[in-house]
Formats: C-alpha cells, structure tokens, sequence
C-alpha cells in the first residue's frame, strides 16, 4: 500500500454522546474526512505496512483467483497451511 494521502483525525476521542457528530466536512461528504485534510508523513509513519494479496489465475496452483468471479479458492494443501498458519485470522468456506 502506498500511503499517499494519511491524515491525522483523532475521531476516537470525539464524544459521541450528543446529537451531533463533533466534527462534520463543510460538504457533509464522509470522504472529505480524509480529502480535505493534508497529508501527515507523521501519523503514515506510525501506520503498519499492508500489503495486497494477489492470486494467480492458472488453475494448477494451490491458491488461484477464479476471473470474474472475485473468489479466491484454496487447494487441500494451501487450506491446511491458512488454518495453521492464520487460523485466527482468516475464514475459509468450502464452496458449494
């Protein structure tokens, strides 16, 4: 992930009690939270690292995208390793 545009917005200190929202973009717009801001090198530097998870389409791999469908499927052997590995992290279904 390139961390273009990190902002510095302390909303988990806001007061959510009262019948406003503390702090609301001039637009009303949820994405001006974040647009309207400037970026802050500070609070990207703070954030961990992500990375984006990009399976190949050829039908003999252990883990492979399936075009047009958005679903990634898992062979026997690739399942048994997330489960070990991720299991606290990840939840695989069996497809129908």
């Amino acid at each position: 992930m390139i961390k273009h545009r990190i902002v510095e917005l302390n909303w988990h200190a806001w007061d959510l009690t009262g019948e406003e929202i503390p702090e609301m973009p001039e637009s009303g717009e949820p994405e001006d939270y974040i647009l309207t801001r400037p970026h802050s090198p500070k609070a990207a530097a703070a954030m961990p690292d992500l990375w984006e998870f990009v399976a190949t389409e050829n039908p003999d791999a252990d883990i492979r995208y399936l075009p047009a469908t958005h679903v990634v499927t898992l062979s026997t052997k690739a399942k048994v390793w997330f489960e070990r590995n991720y299991g606290d992290f990840v939840w695989i279904q069996q497809r129908a």
